[in-house]
């Protein structure tokens, strides 16, 4: 990676200047833990007035520090001088200076691992089973783990079942079951036009009296769901 870093320093010298008749700048720098500390060597001549003939020397350090980044790795930065540019006004000389650092990124490696895998290695460890002299205790916690999987995906299904039931307005039916009665399955019929309660109780033999406990057969329209219920033992 390639950054540019600009730098701006105004410098006051000892006295007017009129013309910069010579000027050089170099650097100098020394990579620490998480800066960089270096200087720009400034020098050349300059003129105080146009009608001077003589020329005055002039030679500034000036500290510079750059803060380094995690993600790079200090071992390969290498930092140029790109380009610099001055102006003068009175006695000052504004100087404007970019930097280019070179350095290469640190690769984070990441270690992708298989989440079954890590449970598995758990338990084994914690049962003893890492010295591969016991398949057969292996084989009962690998079963295990997949029984496991597998009543908490039947479990989950029966919720799934739970929430459908109640997404579709079943309005709480189901929690007026009692459950002193001998019925384990109850069936949602949805009324239609030219059902009755007689054909609904035909239908799916069961009384009008049982149809009647679950239902408010009073306020029964078209479209509603009525709970009846299967007997599974009078």
């Amino acid at each position: 990676m390639n950054s540019i870093i600009p730098f701006k320093k105004n410098i006051i010298f000892k006295t007017q200047i009129n013309e910069i008749t010579d000027i050089s700048l170099s650097h100098d720098y020394k990579v620490l833990d998480d800066i960089i500390e270096g200087e720009f060597y400034l020098s050349g001549t300059y003129k105080m007035t146009e009608a001077s003939l003589i020329e005055e020397d002039f030679y500034y350090n000036i500290p510079f520090s750059i803060a380094i980044s995690e993600r790079i790795d200090k071992n390969t930065i290498n930092l140029k001088l790109e380009s610099f540019e001055y102006k003068i006004n009175g006695d000052t000389l504004s100087l404007n200076v970019n930097l280019n650092m070179e350095a290469e990124e640190i690769k984070e490696e990441k270690e992708n691992r298989n989440i079954i895998d890590d449970i598995k290695e758990g338990i084994e460890e914690k049962l003893g089973l890492n010295d591969n002299k016991d398949e057969e205790k292996k084989d009962d916690v690998k079963n295990e783990i997949e029984d496991n999987t597998i009543i908490e995906e039947k479990e989950a299904n029966v919720n799934e079942v739970k929430t459908e039931l109640n997404d579709n307005t079943i309005d709480g039916l189901l929690s007026t079951i009692d459950e002193s009665k001998s019925y384990i399955t109850y069936k949602v019929h949805i009324f239609r036009e030219g059902d009755s309660v007689e054909s609904i109780s035909q239908k799916y033999n069961v009384s009008i009296e049982d149809i009647k406990e679950y239902n408010d057969i009073n306020t029964i329209n078209i479209g509603d769901k009525i709970l009846v219920p299967y007997i599974y033992n009078e």
